[in-house]
């Protein structure tokens, strides 16, 4: 290679095209195509990590979404590099949102059916408030062993949903509980002080980070908190889940019987971050990964990965193949949102499909003249058909095996996060 002359001039390469390269598009719902808001976060993400350089591959995926220009693309893995320095420019308080389901046992002379759980809409709003006067918050944690130091309540926040989906198997139907919600204060906190951190010039590395007891304490409280919500649903509905006494939880004397809460059937993160191992050019490299809207999946550990349609329409249960590891690292939580709310609200409701939802489904403020929840409208959301398995899941390396490669666990009862600040 000829080195050019001094007197060269030399042209930057611009963060656009670094962002174009290093965000790998080939299961993006349009291949190798980004919206301009994507490649304008991607460039950001670029310059605040050295051109690039903390980042170590990074992939876009079918539920990809870029409706809202403030907030960071969702359906993304970004593997950075373990010794790059933390920016907070990738993170928001959803940066770890988890579900839990947890299966519905019927006591004696109890019969579980669609219109038992339905006609207990009212309690369900009940049960879980969209946010709790004293939400779990860093200003609680004891940071010498990283329990609480006082009490807290559960909430849903500003996207959690909790209520009840059936799987139908043949002739009987089985119920479960889901919750599915982030920590809001607690997650903006965090990335407050990561914030502050950054601007002092003492931000902590990637491996710093997933390492610290503050990182751990948010972690465990996004999966706290989903348990909470679904044992108060449980509770106020009056059926049985499986139990477990929650761990690190503050009791005011020391005899205090110790606080009960769900133990899931299945846990999965819809966003999270992990220490994982990407593929490189000499082989697998230690990566930190950050999944927006997706999630590892191993088929060795959960034989299910849930989907979500949209909060009106419930889950597709895709069923994984032992030993199966998606060619990305990661498979989609969600479908993705494909219409911003203006769109939504515009767009027509069919009847029956308005009165279906509005027996099904709660949310904070719900009356007469209250507007539908704009999250409800299934026009919001991609469906989950075959071109969508196959774009998300077979050109990932899973192999369609049987008739029924996915099961449909359908909502029947809901109450949903409304679109509204949280009180002052």
């Amino acid at each position: 290679m000829q080195t050019p002359p001094e007197d060269a001039t030399q042209v930057p390469v611009h963060p656009d095209r670094i962002a174009a390269a290093l965000f790998n598009t080939q299961f993006a719902p349009e291949p190798n195509k980004l919206s301009q808001h994507q490649l304008n976060a991607f460039a950001e993400a670029v310059r605040a990590y050295t051109m690039g350089e903390g980042i170590h591959s990074a992939h876009v995926l079918g539920n990809a979404s870029a409706l809202n220009a403030n907030t960071f693309p969702t359906g993304q893995i970004v593997n950075f590099k373990p010794d790059a320095k933390v920016d907070p420019i990738t993170l928001s308080p959803e940066s770890l949102h988890v579900l839990v389901l947890c299966k519905v046992i019927a006591a004696n002379g109890q019969t579980l059916n669609d219109d038992f759980f339905k006609s207990k809409l009212s309690a369900l709003d009940e049960a879980v408030p969209q946010y709790a006067d004293v939400p779990i918050s860093s200003e609680i944690r004891n940071d010498v062993d990283n329990t609480d130091d006082g009490l807290w309540s559960a909430e849903l926040g500003e996207t959690g949903s909790a209520g009840v989906v059936v799987r139908r198997t043949g002739a009987s139907s089985d119920y479960y509980i889901q919750a599915n919600c982030t920590v809001p204060v607690l997650g903006r906190e965090c990335i407050s002080e990561l914030t502050r951190a950054s601007e002092s010039g003492k931000a902590p590395t990637w491996r710093e980070f997933v390492n610290s007891g503050q990182f751990a304490y948010w972690k465990q409280a996004v999966i706290r908190q989903a348990c909470r919500n679904a044992y108060a649903v449980a509770e106020k509905l009056g059926v049985g889940i499986p139990t477990i006494n929650e761990d690190a939880t503050y009791r005011q004397t020391a005899d205090q019987a110790a606080r009960v809460t769900a133990y899931p059937s299945y846990t999965q993160w819809i966003s999270t971050i992990e220490a994982s191992r990407s593929a490189g050019a000499n082989g697998p490299r230690h990566t930190i990964s950050q999944y927006i809207q997706c999630s590892p999946a191993d088929g060795n550990f959960q034989p299910y990965h849930f989907v979500s349609m949209g909060p009106s329409a419930g889950y597709a249960a895709v069923k994984l193949q032992a030993g199966f590891k998606p060619v990305s690292g990661a498979l989609p939580t969600t479908t993705g949102r494909i219409k911003g709310r203006s769109q939504v609200e515009k767009h027509p409701w069919d009847p029956e499909e308005a009165s279906r939802i509005s027996a099904q489904c709660t949310w904070e403020g719900k009356g007469p003249t209250a507007p539908i929840n704009d999250r409800l409208h299934p026009v919001a959301y991609r469906e989950f058909d075959d071109g969508f398995l196959a774009k998300n899941f077979e050109q990932q390396g899973w192999v369609k095996t049987g008739k029924r490669p996915m099961e449909e666990w359908h909502l029947v009862t809901l109450k949903i996060a409304a679109p509204k600040a949280r009180p002052l």
